[in-house]
Order: C-alpha cells, then sequence, then structure tokens
C-alpha cells in the first residue's frame, strides 16, 4: 500500500518515534532504574516489532496490526513506567505477570500477522472502487452529509421517523463520514488531493468537529483528528505537522474549559444555547480562565489534569484488575461479556430492544464490583479486549484472541494490497484499522462499530462503485529482503 520509494522515510519515523518514545517515557519514569521500567520498555519491544518488520519491507499490505499495537505504548508501556497510581496498588508481582501477558499476546499476535503478511499476494485483474478525483470527489460529498446529519437538522426535518431508523441511519452516515475524513487524509498525504480538494475537506473537517464536539464529549474530535494523522503519515512518510500544531491547542484548550461548559449547560436548568459561534466564544473564554489562575492552583490544577489524562489513557489496570481477582476471587465470565454480540450486529430497525454496544462492558464492571446497573447509565469504563478475553477465559482467551487479532488483520491487510485506497478492499481495509483501534473497547463495541461500517460500506459499493482494470499499483513493487521471498498466491475475493 506505502510507496516503496519513500521506504527511508518510514524507516527514519519509525526510528525517531522509537526514541522519542524512549526518551519521553524515562524523562516521566519513576524511577529509570526499577523493574517497572524494565517491563513497560520490553512492553514496547513487542509493541514496535510489527512495525519494524513492515517499515524494513518484511510485511506487506495495509499496516492494520502494526499501527494497532502501537496504542499499547501508551495504554500498557507507558502507565508502568511512569508509575500510574492504578498500577501502583498492585504489587510488584502482579505487575510483571500483567506486563508478561501484554508482552505475549502482542507477540503471538504478531507471530501470526507475520505469517500471513510476509508473502507477496497478487492483486485481482480487475476491482471495484472508485476512480481517482483529485478534488476528493464523493468522499467530500460524505463528510458534507455527516456534517449534516451529526447536527440536529435531519430530525426536524423528517421529525416522523423511529427511533430505530434514526439510530441506523445516523450511524451509517456518520461512519461513512469519518472513514471518507481518513480516505482524504490518506490522499492529501500521498498528494494526491488538489488544493480546492484540500480547502473542501478542511473547511468540512472543521465544521464537522465543530458541531460534533459542541456536545462537550471531546473524544470524538480527539479520535477523528488521530485517524487522519495516521492514514495521511501512512502515505506521506512523516506527520501531518501543521494539522497536529493546529488541532491539538485548540482541542486542548477546550478540554480545559469543558468542565465549566458542563456545569452551565448539564445542570437541570441549563442555559439556552446560544449560537455556535458564541457558544464556542464561551468555551474557549473558559479555558483561557483556566489558563490565567494563579501559580499554586495552576500548579494543582496541572497535576491532577495531566493524572486525569494518563487515567484515561490507561488500560493495564483493568488486566491488573482482572488477574489478580480471577480465579480466586472472583469466577471467570466465561463468556458472558460475548455472549450479545450475536444480537449487536442485527440492526436496531429489524431488532428494536437489541443490548447497548457497551453492555459487555458494563457486565465486566458489574461483575468485579466497580459500578453497580445504575452507575453503568452515567460512566463507562474503558475495560479493553485483552483484559476483557482474560476475564472471560483466563490465558487461553488472551491466546485466541491474540490469534483472532493477527489473522484477521493480517487476511485483510494482504486482500487489498496492490489496490488504491479508493478500491473496495482498501477501503475495508481502512474500515477495519479504525475499529480495531479502539483498543480501550471491548470486543462488542468493536465488532458493532465495524459492521455496521461494513454494511454501509457494502451499500455504497452497490450504489456508487464500479468495476475497474487491475492490477493497479499505486507505486512500483516495494523490495522484499530474501528471507521473505516466497511464490505469489491469489487470495480468494468473496466480497468483490
Amino acid at each position: 500500500m506505502p510507496n516503496p520509494l519513500a521506504t527511508p522515510l518510514y524507516r527514519q519515523l519509525f526510528w525517531l518515534a522509537s526514541f522519542g518514545f524512549a526518551i519521553a517515557a524515562l524523562a516521566l519514569a519513576e524511577s529509570v532504574f526499577s523493574l517497572n521500567t524494565v517491563a513497560g520498555f520490553a512492553i514496547g519491544f513487542a509493541a514496535l516489532l510489527p512495525s519494524y518488520f513492515w517499515v524494513r519491507g518484511l510485511a506487506h499490505g495495509l499496516p492494520i496490526f502494526p499501527i494497532v499495537s502501537l496504542y499499547y505504548l501508551n495504554t500498557y508501556a507507558l502507565p508502568l513506567v511512569i508509575g500510574h497510581p492504578g498500577v501502583l496498588k498492585y504489587s510488584e508481582s502482579d505487575r510483571l505477570i500483567a506486563a508478561g501477558t501484554t508482552i505475549g499476546y502482542l507477540l503471538l499476535a504478531t507471530a501470526v500477522w507475520y505469517s500471513i503478511t510476509a508473502a507477496r499476494w497478487s492483486p485481482p485483474s480487475r476491482y471495484t472502487g472508485f476512480a481517482e478525483n483529485r478534488t476528493g470527489g464523493i468522499f467530500i460529498v460524505f463528510l458534507a452529509v455527516g456534517c449534516f446529519f451529526v447536527s440536529p437538522l435531519p430530525w426536524k426535518f423528517l421529525p416522523d421517523l423511529s427511533p430505530e431508523v434514526q439510530s441506523a441511519l445516523k450511524m451509517g452516515i456518520l461512519g461513512l463520514a469519518i472513514l471518507s475524513a481518513a480516505v482524504l487524509g490518506f490522499q492529501w498525504g500521498g498528494r494526491r488531493l488538489s488544493s480546492t480538494g484540500k480547502i473542501l475537506f478542511s473547511g468540512f473537517l472543521a465544521l464537522y468537529i465543530a458541531i460534533d464536539a459542541s456536545g462537550l464529549i471531546l473524544h470524538g474530535a480527539f479520535s477523528l483528528i488521530l485517524t487522519i494523522a495516521a492514514t495521511y503519515t501512512l502515505a506521506r512518510g512523516r506527520f501531518p505537522v501543521l494539522l497536529l500544531a493546529i488541532a491539538i491547542p485548540i482541542l486542548a484548550l477546550l478540554h480545559l474549559g469543558k468542565w465549566q461548559m458542563r456545569e452551565a449547560y448539564w445542570t437541570d436548568r441549563p442555559k439556552p444555547f446560544p449560537g455556535y459561534v458564541e457558544y464556542y466564544l464561551d468555551w474557549g473564554g473558559y479555558g483561557l480562565k483556566e489558563l490565567g489562575i494563579g501559580q499554586d492552583e495552576m500548579a494543582t490544577t496541572r497535576k491532577t489534569q495531566r493524572a486525569s489524562a494518563i487515567e484515561r489513557a490507561s488500560v493495564i489496570q483493568m488486566l491488573l484488575l482482572v488477574q489478580t481477582k480471577s480465579p480466586d476471587q472472583v469466577p471467570y465470565m466465561a463468556g458472558e461479556s460475548y455472549t450479545m454480540i450475536p444480537e449487536l450486529l442485527v440492526p436496531r430497525l429489524i431488532h428494536p430492544n437489541k443490548p447497548w454496544s457497551h453492555e459487555g462492558t458494563y457486565r465486566l464492571a458489574v461483575h468485579y464490583g466497580i459500578q453497580n446497573r445504575q452507575q453503568t447509565r452515567k460512566t463507562t469504563i474503558g475495560f479493553g479486549p485483552l483484559a476483557e478475553s482474560y476475564a472471560n477465559f483466563g490465558f487461553p482467551g488472551v491466546a485466541v484472541l491474540a490469534i483472532l487479532m493477527g489473522f484477521i488483520s493480517g487476511r485483510i491487510a494482504v486482500w487489498g494490497e496492490g489496490l488504491p485506497i479508493t478500491s473496495f478492499r482498501g477501503l475495508f481495509g481502512l474500515l477495519t484499522l479504525t475499529a480495531l483501534m479502539q483498543t480501550e473497547s471491548t470486543l462488542g463495541v468493536m465488532l458493532s462499530s465495524w459492521f455496521q461500517g461494513t454494511m454501509a460500506l457494502v451499500g455504497v459499493r452497490l450504489l456508487f462503485m464500479r468495476s475497474l482494470s487491475g492490477p493497479v499499483r499505486e507505486t512500483p513493487p516495494r523490495p522484499i529482503a530474501t528471507s521473505a521471498l516466497r511464490p505469489r498466491r491469489p487470495i480468494p475475493s468473496p466480497m468483490s
């Protein structure tokens, strides 16, 4: 998928990011010479290994698993190194067992993924997709429609639609909008987007984020920016410095002021919505006030906010929780958090009473005594698929999850090898990547998001895509190490 001529750029980026993480981790480390630091760096090595194989040209296709595994740097490795409060509650031996579990999971998944992606696969003679359009084409249209459906306007024009139809329509369109933003970021990074396309993309992206974040939940905006940054970097071989330089300070300022905004607009008697311009001016004002508080208060506030940010990013404490309690104190769940997944894949239009996608998370929280059922309605705790697999079946569950993750990400990666990102296979790979990047979510949330996006993508395929000549390679073949040379094999094409 990436440009082989830019392979040195990917290698430079890999080493730059690796050393940057190591230096930052050591600077933040509670103790440079400790078992926590060694364990954290061992997890970091396992998390970076798939990316190393890919940038060296030893693995092929869209780097789905390499990107997903990088999330284990800040969710598992970094909390150990810096001495996250939720981690330090457990004994040193418990931390080492959790670190060993994480490393074993990553290495097993990497082995399965690499066994599939090490060989080069032949692209089909024809493929289904969109012809390249330098102005963004239909992806700009999907993003613009997403801006409309993320707002309250559609339901004012269509008040008679049932909640089930509204939910299905909104989720499908917003899924396409997010996928389109990821594609446009890839095209921009690959220098395949014209000046007009860049202007349209930037405008609709800013509008989408402004409307989406107005609900005072910034997670969606942060996730979308990170997704676009990832696809841009994948195509260009370097980070989108301008995008991050603009987006991160603005979102950080809004993050500082969101608590005062919630106090004003989430109360029993909320303030009336004044309009988007005045609303964001107020929000920015609250954020600036937080920056202008006294020095002592500022130090305390920043410390609290940093702890809060780390708390939100870290997931390893949930693995520690389930490993120290099960099976001695709390029995394994034996698949209880997975049983609702088949129901989650049925559209709410057909099954109005189906469980919410976070039902598995709620069951985990109640089973381990973190929350009661009433509390789950207000707060959702991120367990992550790794902790969930252990909570259900112990170490065998972790092994099965690793094999599934490696196999699925590997097969989908090579299924689209040699085809442009605008092909159905390329889009399906990108959709799979965005679903698996939710490393703080349970398997039910991942699969529900992936399945809804897939259904929307299949609909787009039937309505808008056409058959195009192939094989189409966006660039000449990448150099392959001698040890990775294998016979070319065709891939079955069940979906196109």
